[in-house]
C-alpha cells in the first residue's frame, strides 16, 4: 500500500513533450476514475442539517444524476456539535469519541448514511487532520477543536460505523514550530495505513499538495492581475500527496466567480503526470448552479474539470434547479462526463494560448483510439472572438490523432498534409467532419468542448495514414 508504483498520466503537453515517469501512488483499489458525487460546502458552507443532505440524496436520484456516475454524498465540516462562538467542539470525556451530532443529525448519521446506500449512493464525511478545524468558528472560519489530530483511530472507528465510503481530511489548526502535529505526510500516512482494507477513498484537503518548495505558493489570489498564470508548469506534486492519497487539493478553495475558476484551473498546469487511476490531482469542488457564473461560464467550468480528469463533485443545492433546467443540464452531460472518466496514460492539461491579442485556450486530453478531447476558451478577452483556428497539424495533436506509424511517415511533410477527422461538439451536441482546421466563433467566457476521432490524410498513398 505505501510503496506500489504505477504510471500514471505521464505523457503530458505542456511542456510540449513526452516523458515517462514512475510515480509512487497510493494502492488501495479506490478511485480507479475520477471520484463524481455532491458536497455540502459550496452550497452550505456551515449551514445545513439533515432534511438539506436528505434532500440532496433524493434529487440525485430524481435527477438521473446517480445514472450519470454522481455515487458520493458528502457532509463537509461543521457537521459536529459544539460551542461555536468558543471554538469547542464537544466530545465524551470517558470515550474521547465526539458527542453524537445531534443538532444538525437528531436521527443519526447513521440513518442518513443508510439512506444513501438504499439508493444506491455512497457517503462521505469531513474531519481535520489536525488539532483544530478552521471551516466553522463564529464569524465562519476561526478555529474549533479538538478535532482528528491525535485521535485518528478513534475518530475513524465511530466514521466507520456510522458507514463512511469517503473520508476528507483537511489541513488547518496547525500547530506553529513543529512538534505532534507538523509533519503533513506523517498525518496522511497515517491515515493511508489506517484506512487499508476498509473501501474508504481518502480526500487529501490541502496537505501542502499545492505547494512549491515547502511553501504555499499563493495563500490567495494576486491582488494586481487575478488572472496572472505566473506558475504554469512550475509547480509539482509531492510524492507523498500521490502515495498517501486518492486525490488530493492543488489550489486553494474555490470561489463563486469566474476569476476563481480560471484561477484553480491554472494550478492545474504542469500537474497531468502525477495523475491517474486511484489518484487525481483536485481543483476543487463544483461551483456550477450557486449563482455567480453566467451560462457559458457555468458550461466552461464544467469543461475544464472533465478536461483535466478532476474529481466532480457537485456544490449547488439541487432543490434550486428543476431536472430539466441548464444547470442540471450541465452537470449531467454523459459526453461530457465520459471524457472526464476515461483515462489514457493523459489526465489532461493546456497545451497552448493564442498569440493574438484574444489569448484563446486550447486544454487537451489524450483518449484512447487515437482520440483527442479539446477544450478551446475565450478565458479573459471581453468581447466575441470570431473565426478562430484550432490547426490539426500541431505536432502533438498530429502524431495521437494519426497514430505513430502514419505520423512516422509523414512528419516531415507534416504542414503539407491534409487532415481530416470528425468533430463531436459536446455543448451543441452535433458532429462535422473538418479537413485541417476547426473554425469557432466565442462568446466572452464560452469554450467550445470538442471530441476529435477518426482521423486521416486525405490523398496519400501511404496505406497507415488512409481512412479506415
Amino acid at each position: 500500500m505505501r510503496g506500489s508504483f504505477c504510471i500514471p498520466a505521464v505523457l503530458f503537453l505542456a511542456g510540449l513533450g513526452s516523458q515517462w515517469i514512475p510515480v509512487r501512488c497510493l494502492d488501495n483499489g479506490l478511485a480507479l476514475t475520477p471520484p463524481m458525487g455532491w458536497n455540502s460546502w459550496n452550497a452550505f458552507r456551515r449551514d445545513y442539517d439533515e432534511v438539506a443532505i436528505s434532500a440532496q440524496i433524493d434529487k440525485i436520484v430524481e435527477y438521473e444524476l446517480r445514472e450519470a456516475g454522481y455515487t458520493y454524498v458528502n457532509v463537509d465540516g461543521a457537521w459536529w456539535n459544539g460551542d461555536y462562538e468558543n471554538g469547542i467542539v464537544y466530545r465524551n470525556e470517558s470515550t474521547g469519541r465526539f458527542v453524537d451530532p445531534t443538532d444538525k443529525f437528531p436521527n443519526g448519521v447513521k440513518t442518513l448514511s443508510d439512506k444513501a446506500h438504499s439508493k444506491g449512493l455512497k457517503f462521505g464525511w469531513y474531519t481535520s487532520g489536525r488539532e483544530a478545524a478552521c471551516c466553522c468558528g463564529a464569524e465562519g472560519f476561526e478555529v474549533m477543536k479538538p478535532m482528528s489530530g491525535g485521535n485518528e483511530e478513534i475518530d475513524l472507528e465511530l466514521f466507520l460505523e456510522w458507514g463512511i465510503d469517503y473520508l476528507k481530511v483537511d489541513n488547518c489548526g496547525t500547530s506553529k514550530g513543529g512538534g505532534k502535529f507538523s509533519g503533513s505526510s506523517k498525518i496522511m500516512r497515517t491515515w493511508a495505513d489506517l484506512l487499508k482494507g476498509t473501501g474508504v477513498v481518502l480526500s487529501n484537503s490541502r496537505f501542502d499538495c499545492m505547494s512549491k518548495k515547502g511553501k504555499n505558493y499563493f495563500s490567495k489570489p494576486p491582488d494586481d492581475d487575478p488572472f496572472q498564470n505566473t506558475y504554469s508548469n512550475k509547480l509539482k506534486t509531492k510524492s507523498f500527496c500521490t502515495k498517501y492519497s486518492n486525490l488530493w487539493r492543488v489550489s486553494i478553495d474555490i470561489r463563486d466567480a469566474w476569476w476563481s475558476v480560471l484561477f484553480n484551473s491554472r494550478a492545474m498546469i504542469g500537474r497531468g503526470k502525477s495523475s491517474g487511476p486511484g489518484h487525481w490531482n483536485d481543483p476543487d469542488m463544483l461551483m456550477v448552479g450557486n449563482g455567480g457564473l453566467n451560462f457559458y461560464e457555468n458550461q466552461a467550468h464544467f469543461s475544464l474539470w472533465c478536461v483535466l480528469s478532476a474529481p466532480l463533485l457537485i456544490g449547488v443545492d439541487l432543490r434550486k434547479h428543476s431536472k430539466y433546467s441548464e444547470i442540471v443540464k450541465i452537470l449531467g452531460n454523459r459526453a461530457a462526463i465520459a471524457v472526464n472518466q476515461e483515462y489514457d496514460d493523459h489526465a489532461g492539461d493546456r497545451f497552448r494560448v493564442s498569440d493574438d491579442q484574444y489569448k484563446v485556450e486550447e486544454w487537451v486530453k489524450l483518449l484512447g483510439n487515437s482520440e483527442l478531447a479539446l477544450v478551446v476558451l475565450n478565458a479573459e478577452y471581453e468581447g466575441k472572438v470570431t473565426d478562430y483556428e484550432v490547426e490539426l497539424h500541431y505536432k502533438e495533436y498530429a502524431e495521437h490523432l494519426l497514430g505513430s506509424k502514419c505520423f512516422k511517415k509523414i512528419k516531415k511533410k507534416l504542414d503539407e498534409a491534409s487532415i481530416r477527422c470528425d468533430v463531436y461538439n459536446i455543448w451543441e451536441d452535433n458532429s462535422s467532419t473538418e479537413t485541417n482546421t476547426i473554425v469557432l466563433t466565442l462568446e466572452e467566457h464560452q469554450c467550445s468542448f470538442l471530441r476529435i476521432s477518426n482521423c486521416y490524410v486525405e490523398n496519400t498513398d501511404e496505406d497507415t495514414c488512409k481512412q479506415q
